[in-house]
């Protein structure tokens, strides 16, 4: 008897169970006695604004009454749908995600990394030392304490991980939007991303204090920033950007394309990736090199301000220092190495006799300047003058939580590069000659007051400015270089980390040796040391760059970036405001030598305190 009762009980139930009018079909609709019209209308309802929270929200669509309702009621329901894994991330993560699709500058090629780490979230068993440094607010602390306990055993969950050694909350906190503890079951997934950018904001770098160069507030031509990117699970990556700063003229933009491919195992090693197009590249603390058009202050390379370590697919809005060619990159347990070769033209200051001065970021790009003047400017600035950039880093691995690493790269250029301050740059609207004359002093132009006005007391940075004359057989039609190595090296000791890198550029000149050369040639340095516990933190950091240490592509710890308080910052001063640019626009540091300390204690979860304390010669 009981058993019949159960029967009827459960046969009762569903011929009487409610359709859920948040995840019902049509025909489910149709089943119980919606029309077409009122299917439909529901459906497009569900499809363009949302879910029904309940029933009576019915009434917002035109052809339901109250009456209608009161019909149904017995026969719907409206409860939410659950959430696949996937969609309780992005409800989760996505203050986050608003904030790395508009970040820009220095973090723009990391959004990009944590864009794709986000939607296609990595095994965190199978994660490498770079895997875990690219993500936002890891320290390289906690990314030792992982490789750790993946050294233990395979971490299963949250439990695992919250017990790495030395890993601490707010590493945890970050990594774990990133991860998942198995294998992916949709490792053919497709993800496309599109994001557009289209301002009329004037540039914050506007070198012009008096806002007389028009481009720069003709909001006819508005910036456009267009990002096109493909993914195919973990492997694949395809990629188009298109860039044009506020008041650049028509014609005049950056595009970029790339195809990568990523994580496949190989004999003995794993390629990381290889990207065919345009690339970034970056090592170390940025002293050697680092691809990248911005300059930020203080960048330590912890938290927030860090480094996209390593070759990567470019879907950045750089538009001077673009790499485009080949690049590789294969590790394993105990060495890393990457590869690149790029071709590309710069923008760059033309003297009169077809040599170079300076290499210029400039925004808007503007090729006869703000002044469109000629008899100013010698040559268009736009693209210029073409490079060839090749180098590669290698790094060993000797334990967990210390690696030693060489970098190398030489850049080669088809003009040679002879600073001609006072007959390029310098001058003013009154001063008609390029040359130096006594009548400048009246004319109050910049070549009488260059090196010789006590304000600027940084314009020795510019008279040691980089001078090449050279061929390479590697490039039949070099005719300038520059050429820049050095090491890195980070290792971490209980709570401690400490990580520095030093680099050295070779001026060879003359028929001096080459050991001279090497003794007397300029050098730039970083060591700092960081240590963390539950609450807080603390960095020490130390740089020293030599005056003449005048790379291209360096990018590490400064105050200042390069030509701060010098004749470049005032335009009246320059034979056209856009050589201004040389400053405001600059990604290179100032030459500076100086200790930096930064801590960080959360005396209460809603009450941080930070320290910050710099001071430098």
């Amino acid at each position: 008897m009981t058993r019949i009762f159960l029967i009827s009980f459960i046969l009762y139930s569903f011929a009487f169970s409610k359709v859920n009018i948040n995840t019902a079909s049509k025909d489910e609709l149709s089943n119980i006695g919606f029309s077409p019209d009122e299917a439909s209308e529901l459906l497009s309802h569900r499809q363009s604004i949302g879910f029904f929270n309940t029933i009576f929200e019915l009434q917002q669509l035109e052809n339901f009454s109250i009456s209608r309702i009161h019909e149904f009621k017995h026969l719907i329901s409206c409860e939410m749908p659950k959430l696949t894994t996937f969609e309780e991330d992005i409800k989760k993560a996505s203050y986050k995600l608003g904030q790395w699709i508009s970040n820009e500058g220095n973090t723009e090629g990391l959004s990009e990394i944590w864009l794709d780490k986000f939607f296609e979230p990595q095994n965190v068993n199978h994660m490498n030392y770079d895997d875990l440094m690219s993500l936002p607010n890891l320290s390289s602390i906690d990314a030792v304490a992982v490789l750790k306990q993946q050294r233990r055993g395979k971490i299963f969950g949250t439990w695992e991980l919250k017990n790495a050694p030395g890993i601490s909350r707010w590493g945890y906190k970050n990594l774990v939007d990133f991860i998942r503890f198995n294998d992916s079951e949709e490792v053919d997934n497709i993800h496309v991303r599109f994001n557009t950018l289209v301002r009329t904001v004037p540039i914050t770098s506007n070198p012009d204090e008096d806002g007389t160069i028009e481009a720069f507030k003709d909001a006819s031509f508005p910036e456009q920033f267009h990002k096109f990117s493909l993914t195919k699970g973990q492997h694949f990556k395809a990629g188009y950007t298109y860039h044009t700063y506020m008041g650049q003229p028509k014609g005049i933009n950056t595009q970029k394309l790339f195809i990568e491919i990523n994580k496949f195992d190989l004999p003995f090693v794993k390629l990381d990736r290889a990207v065919l197009g345009n690339f970034t590249a970056s090592y170390g603390q940025g002293v050697v090199f680092e691809s990248s058009d911005y300059f930020s202050p203080r960048r330590t390379g912890f938290g927030f301000s860090k480094r996209s370590e390593g070759i990567h697919a470019d879907l950045t809005r750089s538009c001077q220092y673009v790499l485009n060619g080949i690049a590789t990159q294969f590790s394993n347990s105990l060495f890393r190495g990457s590869m690149f070769a790029s071709y590309h033209p710069r923008d760059a200051i033309i003297n009169a006799d077809g040599s170079f001065t300076s290499l210029i970021v400039m925004q808007p790009r503007l090729p006869f300047g703000a002044n469109e003047d000629s008899s100013r400017i010698y040559n268009s600035l736009i693209g210029s003058v073409n490079e060839v950039t090749w180098g590669g880093n290698i790094r060993f691995v000797p334990q967990i939580g210390t690696h030693f690493g060489f970098t190398f790269f030489e850049s080669l250029y088809d003009r040679e590069l002879k600073p001609q301050v006072v007959e390029t740059i310098t001058g003013g609207d009154d001063d008609t000659d390029a040359e130096f004359s006594l009548d400048d002093y009246d004319d109050y132009s910049g070549d009488a007051f260059y090196l010789d006005y006590i304000t600027n007391s940084t314009d020795a940075e510019i008279a040691s400015m980089n001078y090449s004359i050279a061929d390479s057989p590697l490039w039949e039609k070099a005719k300038a270089y520059v050429r820049v190595a050095g090491f890195d090296f980070m290792t971490v000791i209980s709570n401690v980390s400490i990580q520095g890198e030093f680099g050295h550029m070779f001026k060879f000149e003359g028929s001096r040796s080459i050991l001279k050369n090497i003794k007397e040639n300029p050098n730039a340095f970083v060591v700092s040391a960081y240590t963390q516990f539950s609450n807080f933190n603390l960095l020490a950091l130390y740089r020293n760059y030599d005056i003449e240490y005048d790379n291209p592509y360096q990018r590490s710890y400064s105050n200042y970036q390069r030509f701060k308080t010098s004749i470049f910052e005032d335009t009246y001063w320059l034979e056209d405001p856009i050589f201004a640019f040389l400053y405001t626009g600059n990604p290179q540091p100032q030459a500076e030598e100086g200790f930096f300390i930064s801590s960080r204690y959360q005396f209460h979860r809603a009450l941080v305190g930070t320290l910050n304390w710099d001071t430098w010669n």
